[in-house]
């Protein structure tokens, strides 16, 4: 059983809207930043050496929003979103206390209003780990 948490220090393009004006121009970007999440992952030993897990997960982070209507900044915003995770991995021991794994999640996160937008939206990750177990 994995128990844990994590903070993402990067930032990225969360959704991308295009031609929401009368005349087909203009666009709404949103970038995700200060992403967290909250986890819990029930695993099976597949080998002595190899861990297979499911993850659930609640996560959260602050969309930041820019509009431009011909190029131009026409307005700014922030909001927090939340959602549900749930996802799939698996770890292998490569020394005593060494890992390498990988991991694939999918996380859907609330429907919000941004400005003159309904964003509904979601997110699929995939990693590589490498990590210390105590």
């Amino acid at each position: 059983m994995l128990l844990g948490a994590s903070y993402d220090l990067s930032s990225s393009e969360f959704f991308e809207y295009r031609g929401g004006d009368s005349d087909g121009s203009g666009s709404l970007i949103g970038e995700i930043k200060d992403k967290w999440s909250l986890y819990l992952a029930p695993g099976y030993m597949i080998a002595p050496k190899t861990l297979f897990y499911g993850k659930l997960s609640i996560e959260g982070g602050k969309v930041f929003v820019e509009g431009n209507e011909d190029g131009e900044a026409t307005e700014s915003a922030s909001k927090k979103f939340n959602g549900v995770g749930c996802g799939a991995g698996i770890r292998v021991l490569a020394g005593e206390n060494v890992f390498v794994g990988v991991e694939v999640m999918r996380t859907n996160y609330s429907a919000e209003s941004i400005g003159d937008a309904n964003t509904s939206t979601g997110t699929t990750t995939g990693s590589i780990q490498i990590g210390y177990s105590y």
